[in-house]
């Protein structure tokens, strides 16, 4: 357990089976970041020997009891953590793909109530739980979560076509921050802006999809993504609206407040 700023948070390591049996006993079977099983489906017979051994792992750890009628009863912290991100009322996704990635890193942060919880995958079968008595705070995890260090020192802002901006990212995947630059401008941008983005978007820059779902009014799940491209001079948020791409200059306190008001 570790307390910071007033916040106290708990950290709950587990497998993939222990997650799946948390789940089982929470009545789901279903929760962002749950991959298929890196062995391959399991028998009926096979997937119960694995179950039992879970159970058994998490008795061990003090995480789950057997009642008195014999049935297993989890942990009040555990049933809290895995049930805010199973049963979330608000959630965002991030997917972080570090200079010259090709796979992204994952991570889940998730509200109900009072709960806020953060999901993390550290190995492919491996869930790692941290439980916030408050949201406050989860923003910043998820900055650090990207890599975030950018000194974001300029405020442009556009709409450009998305052929205009596939140009651009073309130009920039190849090293060419100038034919970048130029294409941008040929779109209208101005030739400081995008010799700005051309830069970032050629310098093997990291990037991070924010990914946020919450309930409608009408019960309906909506969701919106939001792209950053960002190295350590500065960070560009792209979002595709109506046929365009707008592209505007990202704040690390203007992203705390984005993310804080997505949760």
């Amino acid at each position: 357990m570790a307390t910071e700023n007033g916040t106290t948070s708990m950290n709950l390591l587990l497998s993939r089976d222990e997650l799946l049996l948390t789940l089982q006993l929470l009545e789901t079977a279903v929760i962002p970041g749950l991959d298929p099983d890196p062995l391959g489906e399991l028998s009926a017979e096979a997937q119960g020997v694995a179950l039992a051994v879970a159970g058994r792992g998490l008795r061990a750890r003090e995480l789950a009891r057997l009642g008195d009628d014999g049935t297993m009863r989890l942990h009040g912290t555990l049933m809290q953590a895995v049930g805010a991100a199973a049963y979330a009322e608000k959630s965002v996704a991030v997917f972080h793909w570090e200079a010259g990635a090709e796979e992204p890193q994952r991570l889940f942060a998730h509200v109900r109530g009072d709960d806020a919880v953060l999901h993390l995958r550290p190995d492919t079968v491996l869930h790692l739980f941290a439980l916030f008595g408050e949201k406050a705070g989860v923003a910043e995890q998820l900055l650090t979560f990207c890599q975030w260090e950018s000194a974001g020192k300029t405020s442009a802002k556009m709409t450009l076509s998305e052929a205009a901006f596939a140009n651009a990212r073309e130009a920039a995947q190849n090293g060419d921050a100038v034919g970048a630059a130029a294409a941008l401008q040929a779109a209208g941008v101005a030739a400081a802006a995008a010799t700005d983005i051309a830069n970032t978007m050629s310098n093997n820059p990291k990037v991070t999809v924010f990914q946020t779902i919450a309930a409608g009014e009408d019960g309906e799940a909506m969701q919106q993504d939001v792209t950053i491209v960002h190295d350590e001079t500065q960070a560009w948020s792209v979002r595709q609206a109506d046929g365009t791409m707008q592209v505007a200059a990202s704040s690390k306190d203007g992203l705390v407040a984005q993310v804080n008001g997505w949760l």
